[in-house]
């Protein structure tokens, strides 16, 4: 089943969902089918009908990750009938992009994503410090100690940037950060490391925590 040619349809019609193959799959099948899907969603909620088209690049992709000798749109136009069972004998061999599939690879299943988010950091002396992190409609906030006057050298902005932007194996990157530096402002390097980590991790729990079924 491909129902790409049909996806504005299946929006307009209330789908607020795809249940997408995956289990018995393997995982560059399913993050490869759902890479697809996203880039045709989104194009459709972007753009609309209008103009909406597939990209036969994709189409093949798809015939590439998985193929029985053709495609069906199941049952959305037709109630029953054999046009929607393929029942040709399965390709015995497909010229494959190895390239293109190493690719896939790389992106989904041996790299590493993360969430472009924007931040914000407030450092004056006598005050506490103040972070707060946003990933779309959802923000986090977290103040920790106070903030010292410098006794020899004080944090310079690149200082805090560069500590703030380690995020290391969190799910998130910083796509814009910006910072608030009192004049001569200190706060040891441990304590903004930790902060780092918290809220990403707050933000983290939020982010999921909209999607948790309540019971």
């Amino acid at each position: 089943m491909c129902t790409l040619d049909i996806l504005p349809e299946i929006l307009e019609a209330g789908a607020y969902s795809l249940k997408i193959e995956g289990r018995m799959k393997s995982p560059r099948y399913t993050a490869g089918v759902t890479g697809v899907y996203r880039k045709y969603i989104d194009r459709v909620l972007t753009h609309g009908r209008t103009g909406y088209r597939v990209d036969e690049a994709d189409r093949e992709l798809l015939r590439q990750l998985f193929d029985r000798g053709g495609f069906t749109e199941g049952y959305f136009r037709q109630h029953n009938g054999a046009e929607m069972i393929y029942t040709g004998e399965k390709p015995r061999f497909r010229e494959t992009d190895e390239e293109q599939l190493q690719k896939l690879d790389e992106a989904f299943l041996t790299g590493k994503y993360q969430e472009p988010v924007s931040g914000r950091v407030r450092m004056y002396p006598g005050e506490p410090v103040f972070i707060e992190v946003r990933c779309g409609d959802a923000a986090v906030r977290r103040t920790g100690p106070e903030v010292s006057p410098a006794k020899s050298r004080p944090l310079t902005r690149e200082d805090v940037e560069r500590c703030l932007r380690k995020t290391g194996e969190a799910p998130f990157v910083f796509e814009e950060l910006t910072v608030e530096l009192g004049e001569k402002a200190f706060l040891p390097v441990g304590v903004l490391n930790r902060l780092r980590r918290e809220v990403l991790a707050d933000l983290e729990k939020e982010i999921c925590g909209a999607y948790r079924r309540i019971r």
